[in-house]
């Protein structure tokens, strides 16, 4: 086979491998990334579906909280079949394609749950107490199906970063890949050196030695070269006409006169081998000429790629580079080959391409690798002439000899800006979508707690009215009374007294009325008429004291701010509850304990500030009462129940103006430090089902910190009692809404 023949077909078959092997890596990497964008795709579609549900289960919860709490609105309840339509349809669709899901499971039957609560309240009219246990069983069923939608959320995020980290992977394949592959053509080319031009560079050689010995008259040299292609030819055609030399020599002694005329025959076969001679050379350089073009083809390969290729000696100097790495500075391919890195900022202006702190990392990565080591930059950002920043994949390896000694230093960088911008896109996005969620839920959160407070604001108003209307129409009959007793007094005093002067005048009755005196015992009826008297007159009193408490509790007729005694407030709040204080079968007595300090009239809502007493004297009550039943007699005995109110005013400060302070203090089981610090949340609360809402506290912190501009502390460690600090101004400031 001719030469030409074999270098032109090795290079076409390198050529072809070299097309293929990246053709085939691209494809393959392509129908990878198709696979996990297709399944990427289904779990997004997933994650939708679960937004989806968690923002109707929102709009029925909030539907049927308004429907219960809104006097049973027919409008709340078809908000809730809405929302409940599109609910139960993305179930359902979830439910077919994951029929196996255990948290799909749980979660439609913890719905169920929901809806069966739903159904219940379209037919029935429930009463407060069956009403707060609907709301609270609706918000425990909705944690129940959260918590679910939570695990399944996870579940999806973990698959999108799975999905994430296969992509980032499979890059890294693709890079290594395409290492390979120019490994493998470096290889190609210096095995096709070493079966191609290395022997025909061996058999000019042996030619232009046999040649030498042929000048110098050695006619017994031969070349021995075998094969078919042309330098073979040349060579067996050389060693013929050596031998037709020598024998020529040797009968030349013998026949110089006779051959004479055949030497200028001998001349002229000297010409065409020489003749022959040169079309050889001309051959050769045509051979060279095409290995010439098979290092442009690879040339052109490597400059095709968009990716940055370079390759560095060991003394950090370029030896190759593409067009993408050179235009990318704006330089020539001879302003960088032969030179480094230092050398190229010194001659060259780079603008913002490369600064003296890029450059140090350049050359401790390089001496890294010089040692072995292979360096992998997943976010390697690089600055162009022009100002404009981009993000690179760089990888760098080491190229070795034969003996594996670091040669040479192999770079690629791939340009992943666009990719690297859309995950930052991407994480912005989802970031301000949880923002946006979160400002959601904490709107919804205080729209909640305004509506429960407004609901409960019209309790107390109307409480307050029913309070203020009993308490007149008592007050009227038992002024009567009160009133009239005096002149009950002194009529029964006179009559008495007609009576003992009628005894002293006569006394011997007559039969019949001695008879009578018997029958109506007259002496114990004289003797217990005082008393008697006495009695109704303290039982009055203490209606007239009771009316005063309930009139000054409700405080109808102070709903705007007033100047008040806030002692008068807690005693008749403490008035109030005495019925709970004292002492009976169930629980024992609860001793009060004041401790008045002087404190001037406090401009305030005293309706709102009672309301706040009454709270948390009545949690203080609950609390003593919870803790006596939980002690023995004798444990009562030596620490028998109480509460202390302490009052007192505070100096001002060049902060704060005069303030005042309320301390409400009891020896009970004090409050764990985990309940404590949620004591003022909405809905919080420690006690049993239809005992307690978990309002009264919240309400009463929003009524001190908000509407009178102070604050509701609290202290406590367990089994050391409870300390509840109120503090306000003694004048409110202007700005306060009411």
């Amino acid at each position: 086979m001719k030469i030409s023949t074999k270098f032109f077909s090795s290079s076409l078959g390198l050529g072809a491998l070299i097309i293929a092997l990246v053709s085939g890596a691209n494809i393959w990497i392509q129908l990878q990334e198709l696979r996990i964008e297709t399944r990427e795709s289904a779990v997004r579609a997933r994650q939708e579906q679960y937004t989806q549900l968690r923002l109707l289960l929102d709009e029925q919860i909030i539907g049927l909280k308004d429907f219960l709490v809104l006097n049973r609105d027919p409008e709340e309840i078809e908000r809730y079949q809405k929302a409940k339509s599109g609910f139960v349809l993305t179930l359902e669709e979830l439910r077919a394609e994951y029929p196996e899901k255990e948290a799909l499971i749980f979660l439609e039957q913890r719905y169920q749950n929901i809806r069966a609560i739903a159904d219940r309240l379209g037919d029935t009219v429930e009463n407060d107490s069956i009403l707060q246990q609907d709301i609270r069983s609706i918000n425990f069923f909705r944690r129940d199906i959260e918590l679910y939608l939570n695990e399944l959320e996870q579940e999806v995020e973990s698959q999108i970063l799975a999905a994430i980290a296969e992509k980032k992977d499979l890059n890294q394949l693709f890079a290594r890949i395409i290492w390979v592959v120019v490994l493998f053509i470096v290889a190609l080319m210096v095995l096709q050196y070493q079966a191609i031009v290395s022997p025909v560079l061996a058999s000019l050689d042996r030619l232009s030695k046999g040649a030498k010995h042929l000048s110098n008259g050695d006619f017994e040299y031969r070349l021995n070269i075998q094969g078919s292609d042309e330098l073979a030819h040349v060579a067996q055609t050389f060693d013929r006409m050596t031998a037709a030399l020598a024998t020529a020599y040797e009968d030349l002694e013998f026949k110089v006169n006779q051959r004479t005329a055949q030497i200028e025959q001998k001349n002229a076969v000297l010409k065409d081998e020489i003749l022959k001679r040169e079309v050889i050379e001309e051959e050769l350089r045509r051979i060279f000429e095409d290995t010439k073009q098979s290092q442009q083809l690879l040339s052109s390969i490597i400059n095709a790629t968009p990716d940055w290729i370079f390759v560095k000696d060991t003394n950090f100097r370029f030896v190759l580079v593409n067009d993408s790495f050179a235009s990318h500075f704006q330089l020539n391919h001879e302003d960088i080959i032969g030179r480094t890195i230092s050398e190229i900022l010194t001659t060259q202006d780079l603008g913002e391409g490369i600064t003296s702190k890029d450059e140090k990392i350049i050359r401790q990565e390089d001496e890294e690798i010089l040692l072995g080591k292979t360096v992998h930059n997943p976010s390697d950002h690089v600055t162009d002439v022009h100002g404009i920043e981009y993000v690179l994949d760089t990888q760098k390896i080491p190229l070795l000899d034969e003996e594996k000694n670091v040669v040479g230093i192999l770079g690629v960088s791939r340009d992943i800006t666009d990719r690297h911008l859309a995950i930052e896109a991407l994480e912005q996005s989802e970031g301000e979508l949880r923002q946006k969620a979160d400002e959601l839920e904490k709107t919804l959160q205080q729209l909640r707690q305004t509506q429960t407070q407004i609901v409960q604001s019209e309790k107390m108003s109307s409480l307050g009215q029913m309070v203020a209307g009993v308490a007149h129409e008592i007050n009227n009959p038992v002024n009567f009374i009160f009133g009239n007793i005096n002149h009950a007094r002194d009529y029964i005093s006179d009559l008495l007294g007609l009576i003992e002067l009628y005894r002293t005048e006569y006394p011997e009755p007559s039969q019949t009325i001695q008879a009578e005196i018997e029958v109506i015992e007259l002496d114990y009826v004289i003797e217990d008429m005082p008393k008697l008297l006495s009695s109704m007159m303290v039982g009055a009193e203490r209606i007239r004291e009771i009316v005063k408490s309930l009139r000054v509790f409700s405080r109808l007729d102070e709903s705007e701010m007033k100047q008040v005694d806030i002692h008068a407030g807690i005693d008749s709040t403490l008035m109030i509850l005495q019925n709970r204080l004292k002492k009976s079968q169930e629980r024992g007595a609860i001793a009060i304990e004041r401790q008045y300090g002087e404190l001037p009239l406090v401009e305030c809502y005293a309706g709102q500030l009672n309301q706040v007493f009454m709270n948390i004297l009545s949690n203080g009550i609950d609390a003593l009462d919870d803790y006596n039943a939980r002690r023995s007699p004798a444990e009562k005995q030596a620490k028998p129940s109480r509460i202390t109110i302490k009052t007192e005013k505070q100096a001002p400060t060049p902060d704060l103006s005069g303030r005042i302070r309320i301390r409400i203090i009891d020896n009970g089981p004090g409050i764990p430090e985990k309940v404590r610090q949620r004591l003022f949340e909405p809905f919080f609360t420690t006690k049993e089902v239809g005992k307690g809402t978990g309002l009264g506290l919240s309400i009463s912190h929003s009524i001190i910190v908000e509407k009178h501009g102070g604050e509701l502390t609290c202290f406590s460690e367990e089994d050391q009692g409870t300390e509840f600090i109120i503090e306000i101004p003694i004048k409110a400031k202007k700005m306060m809404a009411s």
